[in-house]
This record gives structure tokens, sequence and C-alpha cells, in this order.
């Protein structure tokens, strides 16, 4: 898609009567433009509609560009083929970073696309994600699906609901980040549901479990970390009281300590657990910090490559899924700007 297309498509909208737009699910979308319905998607629309059939030449471009990682998009106006268009995303600069923090956490990182297998495998690359854990060419229907399936997989990895095991120890936990429509049901079937906010529909938003209101991948990697240690804290805690308030009783039933010692026990204890838990906010804080350093140099970078216009782009269609069995440490976290490309690669 030609740089300014954008604005160009806008000036069309509000020049052009638009009505009983509908979104095609794993296909594409369609409306009435000016009283004619024109349709626009991907290869599932151009098979179902057999436009394909109708310019071989036409098709035999769009497989060339598949193959080269790009995105063929057909075009249809009253159900006849009308043309193509050639789009290639642009991979988020912190998604190879959050990959690799991801994967440095224990998580196996598997991405779901609707893309082709071109564009998906290319992405894949950029990630160091393995070709066995690139699933293209997926509708909502086979994402939920497959969500569900793996899930199913963990429980029956911990032994089942009932079993001992997994009452006590748990199970892994799968994740599923997306931004688009498509992704919604998958969202909806995973442990957690992660939607990144900035881009993401408002289907995607209402289904998620956890909203993050901003583009960078990495926080994906954060959340996790900060929602782990606050367990940690948490089970510190529990422990803690436990143990002081235990000594404190057998201490009292010896007649070691009276009234006024259990209370300051008491309020000591408390007050330990208050200060401990209040540790989290320094790991918050310095996850805040980091990010917005990340996104300001995301926002000179894109600046410098557009001609300082900022611009962020990412595929509704691809969607991540981790499904992590062992623990999370927030210590890992700066750890992983070291795989990624950083400020100094991108000159900002």
């Amino acid at each position: 898609v030609l740089a300014g297309s954008g604005a160009a498509v806008r000036i069309a909208a509000k020049q052009c009567k638009v009505t009983e737009f509908q979104t095609l699910p794993g296909e594409g979308a369609s409306a009435k433009v000016d009283g004619k319905l024109v349709e626009i998607g991907g290869p599932a629309l151009a098979r179902r509609r057999g436009w394909g059939l109708d310019d071989p030449a036409l098709a035999a471009a769009a497989a060339e560009w598949e193959k080269a990682g790009a995105t063929a998009l057909w075009v249809g106006v009253e159900g006849d083929c009308a043309g193509a268009l050639r789009c290639e995303d642009a991979l988020r600069v912190t998604a190879p970073g959050a990959v690799a923090s991801l994967r440095g956490r224990g998580a196996e990182v598997v991405m779901l696309t609707g893309d082709n297998e071109g564009s998906a495998l290319l992405v894949a690359r950029a990630c160091d994600i393995p070709r066995s854990n690139v699933l293209a060419g997926m509708t909502p229907a086979r994402k939920m699906e497959e969500v569900v399936g793996r899930v199913a997989k963990l429980e029956a990895a911990a032994g089942g609901p009932k079993s001992l095991r997994r009452r006590f120890i748990g199970r892994g936990t799968l994740a599923m980040v997306g931004d688009g429509i498509n992704d919604a049901p998958a969202l909806g079937a995973a442990d957690v549901g992660i939607a990144m906010g900035v881009a993401g529909s408002a289907a995607a938003m209402e289904t998620a479990d956890v909203a993050l209101l901003t583009n960078d991948l990495s926080r994906v990697a954060e959340a996790i970390a900060i929602g782990h240690l606050c367990l940690v804290k948490i089970r510190q805690n529990i422990a803690f009281s436990i143990v002081a308030k235990g000594i404190v009783l057998v201490l009292s039933l010896m007649g070691y300590t009276g009234l006024w010692e259990a209370v300051v026990a008491d309020v000591g204890t408390a007050l330990v657990v208050i200060l401990n838990g209040m540790t989290v906010l320094g790991g918050v804080k310095e996850t805040e910090e980091r990010g917005n350093e990340v996104e300001g140099c995301v926002s000179k970078a894109a600046e410098a490559e557009h001609g300082g216009v900022a611009h962020s782009h990412s595929h509704g269609a691809a969607a991540v899924v981790a499904a992590a069995a062992g623990p999370f440490r927030l210590k890992g976290a700066p750890g992983c700007e070291a795989k990624a490309p950083s400020c100094a690669h991108k000159k900002c």
C-alpha cells in the first residue's frame, strides 16, 4: 500500500455514502458504497467468490506476493473481481524482545494468525519463533479450537482438575494476546486473555481479562512478572504471619509473654506484612520508567522512518499464545533489551 493512501481512503469515505457495513469473519469486510456492493478480504474471500478463476494472471501475482511474505487483499464490486492490493506488515520494534523475554521466563510462544504462511514465517523469523509454533491461515473458530486444545493438554498434564497435584501445585497457564475481532473467541477461551488496548477492537477489549493500554509488546512479559511478584509477596506475608503468631501463641501458653507483648507482636507483624507488600511498588515504577523509555524510542524511530510522522502498525489477525509452566522473575526483565532492537540501533 502506497504511503499516503490512508488519507485518500479517508477523503473517499467522506465523499462516498457507505451503508450496510459488515464484517466477514475470517474473510474480510463488505459494504454498500454509493449503492454498489464492495467487498475486500483475503484469499478465503477470493476462493469463495471464485475471483482467482476469473483472473488467473492476478491470482498468480497474488501467489507471488504471498511467497514473498506480503498479504494479498482482493477487492470485488458487485460480486466481480475488481483488483488486488499488496500489503506488508511493519514489525513492531519491541516484538523480538518481548518474545525473547517470554521465552527466557520459561514460556512457549506460539503464533496464531489469519495471514498467509509466507507472511507468518517472515514475522516468525524476525522474532525467532520456531516453524513448528507458527500456525497460519487460522480462522476465528480455528484459533479458539487451538487454544481450547492447548488448555486441555495443560489440564491433562497436571492430572486433571481433581488431582492433588492440580489442587496444591497448579498447572501451566495459557495466555492469549490479540487485538482484533478475529481474536475475541480465542481470548475468551484462554486462561488469561490479553488485549492490546491502543489498537484493539471493542470485541477484543470486552472479551479479554487484561487490557494493555500501550503498543509496547514487552509489557506483556512485565505484566506477568509483576503478577508473579505479587503472588510471591502474598505467600511470604501469609507464611510470616502464621509463623510469627504461632511463636507468640506458644510463648503465651508457656507463660513467657503477656497481653502487651502479644499486642506488640500482632501490630509488628502487620507492619512487616504491609512494608513487604509495598516493595512491589518499586518493581512497578521500574517497569513503567523502562516502558516509557521504550515507547519514546519507538516514537522517535517511527518519526525518522516516516518523515516526521509517527506511525505504528500491527496486523489485527496476528496473535501470540504463551503457555508458561515455570516461574517468572521480575529482575530478569531488563535483560530482554539486549536481545531486542535498542535505542542505539534506532539512533534515537
